[in-house]
């Protein structure tokens, strides 16, 4: 019985196949086969590598946040103890009646009671300066001068003119408006001569009647007459030409004479109603030099009128009911600090519907000249005072989402309240609405963990209990203090 040829492993006849195939004697069967065999193993073997490289992101993923959770858990458990009975630890403060002023707080600037620009009136150049910035200058004093050269020839050439224009009319130097033209010499003179011609003509008129006379010397009579009539009215017209001709005169005399005065500027004349204090102006600028070439409405010096000083301050619409004239207000000077009080003097009628509003302006003393217009000032206005107003420390109001809390703390379980502010200082806060009664407890920590009835544990509860004041016991005087 032939022996049966011994079974070789698919892998020596894989080397087989290499190896003819090596050797160029593999068949196109053979070759065909192997190409197939290549292209169904490529796929699965990137499978496969796709594969692991998912399974062992996947598994870095999960062991790192493993990690991350067991160090934040530790961490917590390091940091918090949490009570055997589940209830939270607190710290608590009381509810305090305290006396408040009330009042407005406010932003504004100063400005001088009066701040004025002086400008020049006439064409000229500045020959010499008399007030310098800073001066002090009272109503009447000469500031400065521009060269009056040019003005006083002009005046000198008026007067000539309007004397020339008199003496041809024979009128005083007097009021013009007020001459009676009918006077005047050549207007008289024309008038007698109307009235030889009329009385020629009326002797002529009997004359002619008894034929004494002939009709061309009567009706010469007559033309004459006529003539002197309208040489009288002439007259007149000329004297009264002549008269508006002496009231212009006069007038560019006025004006020449104006603007020879406007070369020296002075400083104007307050109002009467001003304390004598506040008659006085200070040179808040000065504009120009010796030198300088001028025109009208040039300026020249700034002025400031008076020691007292405004300050404008613009307050929401809401206080509209809240201020009125004569309230104190309490104005502190930005630069240094120190404080000095005014007075409301002035209201504004409107609101700015762009801003939502008012003016209120404020009169303040300024006799150390502390403050300067332009500056910058906070200003308090007292509105009124009040007594036992609740307030709590400032730490124990929680504001979330718009809501203002307090938790109030009643047989060891915390009492939510929904609570109005009002006023506030550096470390309490007026409580408006509920009514908070005086000594109650309120929590200053952990109000993020709390809510209505939840069990709470004080922290140093014994020694508060022992600072809690019995009921007939008299609550402790709060001074007066200043709310922002």
């Amino acid at each position: 019985m032939p022996l049966s040829p011994p079974l070789r492993s698919e892998n020596e006849s894989d080397r087989e196949k290499s190896t003819h195939h090596r050797n160029g004697c593999a068949t196109t069967a053979e070759l065909d086969s192997d190409l197939l065999i290549a292209k169904r193993r490529k796929p699965f073997s990137a499978l496969v590598g796709l594969l692991g490289i998912a399974i062992g992101f996947i598994a870095g993923w999960w062991i790192a946040t493993r990690q991350i959770r067991e160090q934040s858990k530790i961490a917590l458990d390091q940091n918090i103890t949490y009570p055997s009975n589940n209830a939270i630890p607190i710290s608590v403060g009381k509810v305090a009646y305290k006396s408040i002023r009330r009042q407005i707080d406010a932003i504004g600037s100063v400005h001088a009671f009066e701040d004025l620009v002086i400008s020049a009136k006439t064409t000229g150049r500045v020959v010499k300066l008399h007030c310098d910035l800073a001066d002090r200058v009272f109503p009447g004093v000469l500031l400065l001068e521009i060269d009056p050269t040019d003005y006083e020839l002009a005046v000198a050439l008026s007067e000539r003119s309007l004397e020339a224009e008199r003496l041809r009319w024979g009128i005083e130097a007097i009021a013009s408006r007020a001459v009676d033209v009918a006077t005047l010499p050549p207007v008289l003179s024309a008038r007698l001569r109307l009235d030889l011609a009329k009385t020629k003509l009326a002797r002529f008129e009997s004359l002619l009647k008894s034929k004494s006379i002939s009709q061309d010397d009567f009706d010469q009579a007559q033309s004459d007459a006529a003539i002197a009539q309208s040489e009288w009215q002439n007259q007149m017209l000329l004297a009264r030409s002549s008269l508006a001709t002496i009231v212009l005169r006069e007038a560019e005399l006025d004006i020449n004479r104006q603007k020879l005065n406007d070369t020296q500027v002075f400083s104007p004349m307050p109002t009467d109603e001003l304390r004598e204090e506040d008659r006085v102006y200070s040179i808040a600028q000065r504009m120009v030099s010796e030198g300088t070439m001028v025109r009208p409405g040039d300026p020249l010096f700034r002025l400031i009128l008076g020691r007292s000083v405004k300050v404008s301050l613009r307050l929401q619409e809401r206080h509209n009911q809240s201020v009125a004239q004569g309230q104190q207000v309490e104005i502190q000077i930005s630069s240094e600090g120190d404080v000095v009080l005014g007075n409301i003097t002035r209201i504004s009628p409107i609101v700015d519907p762009l801003t939502r509003t008012f003016i209120v302006e404020i009169e303040v003393p300024n006799e150390e000249l502390k403050l300067k217009p332009g500056g910058f000032v906070k200003a308090k206005i007292f509105t009124g005072q009040e007594e036992r107003v609740p307030t709590i420390p400032l730490v124990a109001l929680d504001t979330f989402a718009g809501l203002n809390k307090v938790f109030t703390i009643e047989h060891e379980k915390a009492r939510e309240h929904l609570v109005r502010i009002g006023f506030q200082k550096d470390d309490w806060i007026e409580i408006m609405e509920p009514v908070l009664p005086e000594g109650a407890w309120v929590a200053t920590s952990a109000q993020r963990m709390l809510s209505d009835g939840i069990l709470v544990t004080v922290k140093t509860l014994e020694h508060m209990e022992a600072e809690r004041p019995s009921e007939s016991a008299t609550p402790e005087a709060t001074p007066s203090e200043v709310t922002r």
